[in-house]
């Protein structure tokens, strides 16, 4: 649980009879709403791009939606539940998130490792709780810019097949030209970020972001070594996944 984050007395109880109903899920994710408005959702499972990025299905929409249990690609940061056993075969103990990573994407490269690893996540509508969005960083400071970016690449470095570098490349400058238009039109995260901050800030977190992860590739590539020698899917599968649970360049520029 994040520390801005309070449970419905009934979460844990929920979780727990949705991780249990099936031995492949090693991972369940909750119905996550807005403390300040509890009528709109923040999260109900986490959707992923192929550049990297994930972000909270549901982000902002009506809290009466997305009532159905079923598979997402995983739980958000902000409050999950694991299966010990799950962090025990894919490593991650003593350590459950990327430390290098401080914050933000370490749930997505979490979720990343168990589904190469074959683990599945379950969501449950019925498991509330309720989240200060952003209340440690801002919503669209230049910082939490930063280390989204930073880290996206890393999740692709650690997780991704190298035949998808590529691709996600492409997928990366359309977003950043779906980005540019935000910033100009006010729209999406980047048109909101240009209202607390100027257009140049942003630019200069982006290219801080792109030589901070590149100095960190080798460490990268190690730990990357660690997570194939667990993993048990084919890449077929993992394209699979990103058509499943995938979110498009466009669609996840103009969200907030």
């Amino acid at each position: 649980m994040n520390n801005d984050t309070r449970l419905d007395p009934n979460c844990i109880e929920e979780l727990l009879k949705s991780i249990e109903s099936n031995k492949n899920y090693g991972a369940c994710a909750s119905k996550i709403l807005l403390e300040q408005e509890n009528n709109i959702l923040d999260v109900a499972g986490m959707a992923i791009c192929l550049d990297g990025l994930s972000i909270g299905r549901g982000r902002l929409e009506s809290a009466d939606k997305f009532n159905e249990e079923e598979e997402v690609f995983c739980a958000s940061g902000c409050a999950s539940f694991y299966k010990k056993e799950t962090l025990e075969d894919i490593g991650l103990v003593n350590e459950v998130y990327d430390e290098d990573f401080f914050i933000y994407a370490d749930d997505t490269d979490i979720g990343w490792r168990a589904q190469l690893a074959g683990w599945k996540c379950l969501y449950n509508p019925k498991a509330i709780v309720y989240h200060c969005h952003s209340a440690s960083y801002g919503s669209y400071s230049a910082f939490k810019a930063f280390l989204i970016e930073r880290n996206r690449i890393w999740v692709i470095i650690k997780n991704f097949p190298i035949s998808l570098w590529g691709l996600s490349i492409f997928y990366t400058v359309v977003r950043y030209f779906y980005h540019s238009i935000g910033a100009l039109t006010g729209e999406g995260a980047a048109g909101r970020f240009t209202e607390d901050s100027n257009k140049s800030q942003l630019i200069y977190a982006l290219i801080k972001a792109n030589i901070s992860a590149f100095i960190g590739l080798p460490k990268m590539i190690i730990k990357r070594r660690e997570i194939m020698k667990k993993k048990r899917i084919s890449n077929k599968d993992v394209i699979s996944l990103l058509k499943r649970f995938g979110i498009g360049a466009k669609e996840i520029a103009m969200k907030e």
